[in-house]
């Protein structure tokens, strides 16, 4: 979920309890609660600063260990500080059951990020470092404003009521209007595949996805296998069971896939690890590199995307052709194909894009940043 979504729970779920951390926003030390409540609702995505060591670690570790559920406490502990840099406690009551409800507190705003977190399309290592797997819900998108927009509001109100009772209702309806988009993602998931049974397709993984921008609107993703060793991947908008909108969008991809980027490099094996139901689209270029003795191969990850064409020409003048914001692309010789280490790679995140050039025992790869 975007900080501005995670900053304004926070604050909401500050207003709702006003008995646990008194305070008026009519003093300066409210004020500074505030602060300190945003900081803290912050504190998980700050894995993201891996990007600083390259986008292979950000891949790797965002959403990982300050993410992670049996961290929590801890990090909590770790959170108190801020209490007494924005707002010193300088209140008779200094005992240590005052510091427990702060220390509560903070697990639940930290509880609360990772809820607004795993419900996602990207989702986090919900158990790490126990385990690697990432949990997604797939239950609203990650720019979803009917996340954004209910908590700004209502806590304007609160504010201006000075009643924690419109807060309240915000953080019933930070956790309803996800449950509902699980609930409505498994009736779509379970109606799709009883028609893709009827018409005898054999499909292999699926998912329901969110729009990347229009609230409500949902996508089918699929693999759906056929002869001759192949694999056809395909996004569908999906308004109600039986009913489209939007562009069918298909590639055909090979089983041996996931594998062949495992191996290919570093960067490979992170894009792999990060992405889910990729693809390889033709890439517009392939005349022009195979006449150049180059075999390219792109791959995509169409998650963070839209099946509206309107979107997708808003998204194509953001992130380019495909309009997919984590993709990879790789050059290899024309005449090994996808075997061996890539001449050059291009990895494309929804906030920069990285070219990698030859293998190097040290590293790895060697990266040349273009920030967009």
């Amino acid at each position: 979920m975007e900080p501005l979504t995670h900053a304004a729970t926070g604050v909401v779920a500050l207003l709702a309890l006003p008995r646990v951390l008194p305070f008026s926003m009519a003093e300066r030390s409210g004020r500074r609660l505030m602060a300190a409540v945003v900081l803290i609702s912050l504190v998980p995505d700050l894995d993201a600063l891996a990007l600083l060591a390259g986008p292979r670690p950000f891949l790797v570790w965002y959403g990982g260990l300050l993410h992670s559920l049996a961290l929590v406490p801890l990090v909590a502990i770790g959170c108190i500080p801020l209490f007494r840099l924005f707002r010193p406690l300088r209140q008779p009551d200094t005992s240590p059951a005052s510091w427990t409800r702060v220390w509560l507190f903070c697990c639940g705003l930290l509880l609360l990020h990772l809820w607004l977190d795993v419900v996602t399309p990207w989702g986090i290592k919900l158990f790490s470092p126990f385990s690697g797997e990432r949990w997604r819900g797939n239950a609203v998108s990650c720019l979803d404003p009917l996340m954004l927009l209910p908590p700004l509001a209502v806590g304007i109100l609160a504010v201006r009521r000075r009643s924690p009772r419109p807060a309240r209702w915000a953080l019933v309806w930070l956790v309803c209007y996800p449950c509902l988009g699980l609930a409505y993602n498994a009736f779509l998931e379970q109606s799709c595949r009883a028609d893709f049974a009827a018409q005898r397709r054999h499909i292999g993984r699926l998912a329901v996805l969110p729009d990347v921008v229009v609230p409500g609107l949902r996508r089918v993703v699929y693999e759906e296998e056929l002869p001759k060793m192949t694999t056809l991947v395909c996004t569908e908008g999906l308004l109600a069971p039986g009913r489209f909108y939007g562009r069918r969008l298909c590639e055909f991809t090979s089983p041996e896939l996931p594998a062949r980027l495992r191996a290919s490099s570093p960067v490979g094996a992170a894009f792999l690890d990060a992405s889910f139901l990729l693809w390889t689209p033709v890439p517009p270029d392939r005349a022009a590199a195979w006449a150049g003795g180059e075999h390219v191969v792109l791959v995509q990850d169409e998650r963070f995307s839209s099946n509206l064409p309107a979107v997708r020409r808003f998204l194509t003048g953001f992130w380019g052709d495909p309009p997919a914001p984590l993709r990879l692309r790789q050059v290899y010789r024309r005449d090994s194909g996808q075997q061996g280490s890539p001449l050059r790679e291009e990895l494309y995140l929804p906030f920069g894009a990285w070219t990698f050039r030859g293998r190097t025992p040290a590293s790895g790869l060697d990266a040349e940043p273009g920030l967009r």
